[in-house]
């Protein structure tokens, strides 16, 4: 979930709240009637259109931030709760109070959710994988600021790296001790950005930050690590540091690696960056320490508030924004290859301007006329396995629609827009969920057992269910576990298999082994060909009833994670 201010350095006044939006009677509604690009074959992105506008003490409704809490149950059935953040007030530090909202019918209404205090900045969600299944919020902004009016920080060395972190019920909130941060420089400020991911163990949290050392003089991206459900965290490695750099993402990539994506602020004029860069790392190595390929500049101005999302299907979606609201897909989920931008909305001012493109709000402060219209910052979270909601804003900041600027696609009004994108990576699969969920799909010969951060014991541990193969959520905090880290499928009749499509975590350097039968006394390894992000291809197709899938490496952590996302191919198509 993303949020940003783009005076980010040199003001040191960074974005305020992503906070959650809800559904009102919409004053003013429409598509956006220009797209400035063309659709990307394999992916399908219709036109956004305004389902919110902002309502009363609302400044204005913008920098929309959106969270997958979904669930699936032990029969397979998905309880789908989407929970979405937009900010109301000043995006200035300490004045971003929260309006949270949440969907259980994939996005068509947002009841409200109750908000905890005027300063919740709600972005980073991550749902753990203990017992009671629980979503962890971690404030985006530090104690030093959200509890600045409060007079509690008395030591702001430690208030700058703590930052307010709460349990979500499916009612309420309840507090959780901070989250602290080692940094590896000293600070002037740091901000939590970009919501948290569960590594494979289902133990190990990832997440980006950004900031400024404490001479203020240069600007950092930096990704921490924790080891404890969030409560401490520690600097793992630096992706940028220098004038410009800001706010990044991180996802798992298919191949078992990660990919980072981050914004880069260029060509300023003043304090306000002409151009915003968008670049990618990645790394090999899951784990979040590196070390980092060279940043790749995917582009030189759509680099606002990079978000990042793995579907289920193994594609990877990059959201970002300004230029525009865009979406970029990378349909085997490796990120070293992108589609062309879809732009599922277009909302800028045409007059009021200068010459040269910028509009004056003052003697000193310019913004580019391309970069107004929308904070162009894009929430999305999955829906399904290969398809995604999405939300973008209009007029959505208080420098976005100034008085003396008109001529937008839209309008000026203060709104929120969505739209549904879906993905075709072009293999032809098997509907495993709707087989499981009629009982014709099933796990046998196994036992599902206790899994991820196990405080207080293995008690502690989420229960893994044979559901969590198939729900479409390819996340570690739903991972079909067993004891000896085997999983045997029976299908309700044999089918020509071409492949697999497995997104799994192995206690070592050996990727999982597949056994097919046709009996499921009798299994037999089938000639696999080169790995392709999640697939994992047969020379030839196999007729089986029966797949085994199993991790082949020594088993040294009973309470890992193993088996997250199971698909099986009868054709593999082009990706």
């Amino acid at each position: 979930m993303s949020r940003t201010n783009s005076l980010t350095w040199l003001l040191a006044a960074v974005c305020v709240a992503g906070a959650v939006v809800a559904t009102q009677p919409v004053a003013t509604a429409g598509a956006s009637p220009t797209r400035a690009l063309p659709q990307a074959s394999g992916v399908t992105v219709p036109p956004g259109s305004i389902f919110y506008t902002a309502g009363t003490g609302e400044t204005y409704a913008g920098y929309p931030a959106i969270f997958d809490g979904s669930s699936t149950a032990g029969n397979g059935t998905r309880n789908t709760r989407f929970t979405l953040s937009y900010g109301t007030k000043s995006d200035s530090p300490g004045k971003g109070g929260s309006t949270i909202r949440q969907s259980t019918d994939a996005g068509a209404s947002w009841p409200a959710f109750p908000s905890l205090d005027g300063y919740l900045v709600a972005m980073n969600f991550v749902r753990l994988a203990i017992s009671s299944g629980g979503v962890i919020e971690i404030d985006f902004e530090d104690r030093s600021v959200t509890e600045k009016a409060a007079g509690t920080c008395t030591d702001l060395s430690i208030c700058r790296r703590q930052f307010n972190r709460r349990m979500m019920t499916p009612t309420s909130w309840i507090a959780e001790p901070p989250a602290t941060v080692t940094f590896s420089r000293a600070i002037a400020w740091a901000r939590f950005h970009q919501g948290p991911i569960l590594l494979g163990d289902g133990k190990t949290l990832l997440s980006t930050m950004y900031g400024v050392s404490a001479d203020g003089t240069t600007p950092f991206t930096a990704v921490v690590r924790s080891i404890d459900d969030g409560q401490t965290w520690t600097q793992v490695s630096e992706l940028a540091a220098g004038s410009g750099w800001s706010e990044a993402s991180l996802a798992p990539t298919s191949d078992g690696g990660l990919i980072a994506a981050m914004r880069k602020d260029e060509n300023y004029r003043g304090v306000v960056p002409a151009n915003v860069a968008l670049y990618t790392r990645h790394s090999s190595n899951p784990d979040g320490s590196g070390p980092w390929d060279a940043p790749v500049r995917l582009s030189s101005d759509d680099g606002n508030s990079p978000s990042l999302e793995r579907l289920g299907d193994g594609a990877l979606v990059l959201a970002s924004g300004r230029l525009d609201n865009q979406l970029r897909f990378s349909l085997d989920g490796r990120g070293t290859s992108w589609t062309t931008p879809s732009v599922p909305y277009v909302n800028y001012a045409r007059t009021g301007g200068q010459p040269d493109g910028w509009y004056k709000y003052s003697d000193t402060l310019y913004r580019p006329m391309r970069h107004l219209g929308s904070s162009g910052t894009v929430g999305i979270a999955p829906i399904t396995s290969d398809s995604l909601l999405v939300v973008g804003d209009n007029c959505g900041t208080d420098w976005g629609c100034p008085a003396g600027a008109g001529g937008y696609d839209v309008g000026k009004q203060s709104a929120l827009w969505k739209t549904t994108a879906t993905v075709d990576t072009g293999r032809t699969k098997l509907d495993l969920f709707t087989m499981f969920q009629q009982g014709q799909l099933t796990v046998v010969n196994t036992t599902p057992s206790r899994y991820g951060y196990c405080p207080g014991g293995l008690s502690g541990c989420r229960q893994s269910l044979a559901a969590y193969a198939f729900d479409g959520d390819p996340r570690t905090d739903s991972s079909l576990v067993t004891a000896d880290r085997s999983v045997t499928l029976r299908l309700p009749h044999a089918y020509s298999i071409a492949g697999l499509g497995i997104e799994a975590y192995c206690e070592g350097s050996s990727d999982v082994k597949i056994e097919t039968s046709s009996d499921g006394s009798n299994f037999v390894t089938p000639a696999r060909g080169t790995r392709n992000g999640i697939v994992r291809p047969f020379t030839t197709p196999v007729s089986a009833q029966y797949i085994r899938i199993s991790d082949p490496n020594p088993i040294t952590d009973t309470t890992a994670g193993f088996l997250n996302e199971v698909e099986l191919y009868t054709s593999l198509g082009a990706n």
